[in-house]
């Protein structure tokens, strides 16, 4: 699946528009939606710079250590809508692809972001913990406690070479809809970090004793990406906006859209909200209007809006991938 495209259609005649779009993914712009117990900012980024300060900051995340797979829904919907906020509980899926790597640190964004910075959810391997080694992967709790000879202290959990472990991240997270890779799937931004020496309990190696202190020990001990969540399917969904000259006018156009998984009828006139379509599945759908006596379609557009029908200073060229808003404009032949 691709994202949004849309391709306007005019039928000649003054008194009928169609419009078809087909819809093939979602949108994911949106609003914040931030959970309410988490202080900001707190992606990765904001926490290295508030720690460690300003000379530990921008992160490039160069290494490949560390390989974030799928993230897959424990409990949620089964659909959302781009740009929606939604409620999900995942389960991640981590792996260390060279060596051991110690001190586990995980980012989820809650905004739409990428999880560098922002409002974030930040996780890791927590207690309980042993040194027992995986002979059946995936590894669940208790996780990989490689230091535990080093420094007893330690209670942030580590990863095995080549062995996939398993993390239900406990709480329920508010974020937002989004299909950033543009397959169907809704995706999660996301950041892991990683420690690339054992701690000591020293001042020089100290021991990591909870999520906060899970940050990439360099620069470049990180690994950001946006990520899918298995088992939930994103919508998208169509704005129309209605534009008369002059400016104002009362008249109310009526409207139908009909396409795989809706049909509707509404009226809009120049003063009205656009109208919004709610969820729609993949498909191409048609928009009709009928014209009262006296107006003639003077123009059209097809725009990109940032799922933000109403704020036009974020608006774009149509452009796939984003949620159309479809501006019909009439002008009134006789008054």
């Amino acid at each position: 699946m691709k994202k949004l495209s849309g391709t306007l259609r005019i039928v000649e005649g003054m008194s009928r528009l169609a419009l078809s779009a087909l819809l093939t993914g979602g949108l994911f712009f949106a609003t914040q939606a931030v959970s309410a117990e988490e202080p900001l900012p707190n992606c990765m980024e904001d926490v290295v710079e508030q720690l460690d300060g300003s000379n530990a900051v921008p992160l490039n995340c160069t290494a490949n250590d560390v390989n974030l797979g799928t993230f897959v829904k424990v409990t949620g919907p089964d659909t959302c809508v781009a740009g929606d906020p939604m409620q999900v509980q995942v389960r991640a899926q981590m792996e260390a692809t060279s060596a051991e790597r110690w001190d586990i640190g995980l980012f989820i964004a809650l905004d739409g972001g990428d999880a560098l910075r922002g409002s974030c959810h930040q996780d890791y391997l927590p207690p309980p913990l042993n040194d027992t080694t995986t002979t059946t992967p995936p590894r669940t709790a208790p996780f990989y406690n490689a230091e535990l000879s080093e420094d007893p202290g330690d209670s942030c959990g580590d990863l095995e070479q080549g062995i996939l472990t398993l993390r239900d991240i406990p709480p329920l997270l508010t974020v937002v809809c989004q299909d950033v890779d543009q397959d169907g799937t809704a995706d999660l931004g996301a950041c892991t970090s990683w420690d690339n020496a054992k701690s000591a309990g020293s001042d020089n190696k100290p021991s990591c004793t909870s999520q906060l202190d899970t940050r990439p020990s360099t620069k470049a001990k990180c690994n950001c990406e946006s990520t899918g969540i298995a088992g939930i399917t994103v919508e998208s969904r169509i704005y129309v906006d209605k534009v008369t000259n002059p400016p104002d006018d009362a008249t109310s156009f009526d409207f139908s859209l009909t396409g795989p998984s809706t049909s509707q009828a509404f009226s809009l006139a120049d003063a009205a909200a656009p109208h919004d379509s709610g969820g729609l599945t993949v498909g191409t759908y048609s928009i009709s209007e009928t014209s009262p006596a006296g107006w003639v379609l003077t123009g059209s557009s097809c725009i990109g809006d940032n799922s933000t029908p109403n704020d036009l200073s974020d608006d774009n060229t149509y452009n796939p991938g984003f949620s159309p808003t479809n501006t019909l404009q009439h002008t009134l032949l006789f008054f």
